[in-house]
């Protein structure tokens, strides 16, 4: 495990295998509004296919998860910044998607998708190994003692989620909350899956 800046890096061992993932993808835009449909793609024996589906008109190289990315800003500034990469981001709240929907329509970019909804669902749908990096940034501290079980950090967590990260990929969490760090780095060395670099 390596801390680089706020960012808590882990590295991962799993394998691949069939996805169901609804998502939500800009269609069109008409007098200022963007239009979303939801996709519901089921790659059941065609695994090898999802990425050509996702994104259908460049196949990215590898494929990265940001769970809860608020407005969007780190979400876009990744896309921007490595173009080659599918960028897939989760958020519950509709503000947030809005943000992030309005940031990816005007800088132009076309490698991310939208998911509306609790990465938590998402990530039940995913193969085995189809992401190589995933991002935690900020997740709500839950700061009373009584309300730490909601945290979205907890063992069964982080056993979904390094089932779909693939052998040597990324996980990073960064948070400001001293406890949140604690109990995160306490569920983050008990998970065997995950390596300190």
């Amino acid at each position: 495990l390596s801390f680089l800046g706020s960012y808590v890096m882990l590295f991962i061992n799993p394998v691949w295998s069939a996805i169901v993932a609804w998502t939500f993808s800009m269609t069109t835009r008409q007098a200022g509004h963007f239009f979303f449909e939801p996709h519901s793609y089921d790659h059941v024996n065609r695994a090898s296919h999802s990425l050509e589906t996702l994104f259908p008109e460049n196949t990215p190289e590898e494929l990265w998860l940001e769970i809860g990315f608020g407005g969007g800003e780190h979400l876009c500034a990744q896309a921007k910044a490595n173009p080659h990469m599918g960028i897939l981001g989760a958020e519950p709240f509709l503000d947030g998607l809005a943000r992030a929907v309005m940031k990816i329509a005007n800088d132009g970019i076309d490698n991310v998708r939208l998911y509306r909804g609790d990465a938590r669902e998402l990530i039940d749908r995913m193969p085995d190994g189809a992401i190589s990096r995933a991002f935690i940034l900020f997740p709500d501290p839950w700061p009373k003692r009584r309300h730490h079980k909601r945290r979205l950090v907890q063992p069964e967590f982080l056993r979904d989620l390094t089932r779909i990260l693939r052998p040597g990929g990324q996980l990073r969490l960064a948070t400001d909350v001293e406890s949140y760090a604690d109990q995160a780095l306490s569920v983050f060395l008990r998970n065997r899956n995950l390596d300190w670099t």
